[in-house]
């Protein structure tokens, strides 16, 4: 678990945004689905900035740096319109589940749970607290077990990617 916390530790220099198509940072996420395009691990520890998916993919590479697993995820409203969505990820040690949050700011850390199952159900929690106030609706609720992205994509690329992952929870 020392590992977690130190990746925890290296991802505090990065902080919540977005990088253009040019290489611009941005803080706000106007003009995001014309402009972004997922960063490379390499091009986030650069930049200092990511959004949610971007610092997944940093924080898969440096797991993959200590030989460890992870599962990423990508949770979304399909709700045919706006399509809110986060990423996140989860490893497995000593038979224990652990969600790493980082890009979340009210639930940034590394918290346990006996399965991922009950880790998962607690993502989902927190996701529609943060988006029952937009009038979404449970049942418009997916997540996706994705793999990484082989190239870097634009925003209609990375939904795409994610959602030709595993679905893991409906609802």
């Amino acid at each position: 678990m020392e590992y977690a916390k130190e990746i925890m530790q290296l991802m505090e220099e990065i902080k919540y945004g977005w990088v253009d198509k040019e290489g611009n940072p941005h803080t706000k996420l106007e003009n995001m689905i014309e402009m972004y395009m997922l960063q490379t691990p390499e091009e986030v520890m650069k930049s200092k900035v990511g959004v949610c998916w971007d610092q997944v993919e940093l924080e898969r590479y440096y797991f993959k740096e200590k030989g460890i697993d992870i599962k990423s995820y990508f949770i979304v409203y399909n709700d045919g319109k706006k399509f809110p969505c986060h990423t996140t990820m989860s490893f497995e040690d000593n038979n224990k589940f652990y969600w790493f949050e980082h890009a979340w700011d009210m639930h940034k850390g590394i918290k346990e749970f006996d399965s991922e199952e009950s880790l998962l159900e607690e993502v989902k929690k927190h996701f529609i607290e943060l988006e029952l106030k937009n009038g979404y609706d449970n049942n418009e609720i997916y997540i996706y077990n994705y793999k990484k992205p082989e190239k870097k994509l634009n925003t209609l690329e990375f939904y795409k990617h994610c959602q030709n992952g595993v679905i893991v929870k409906r609802g």
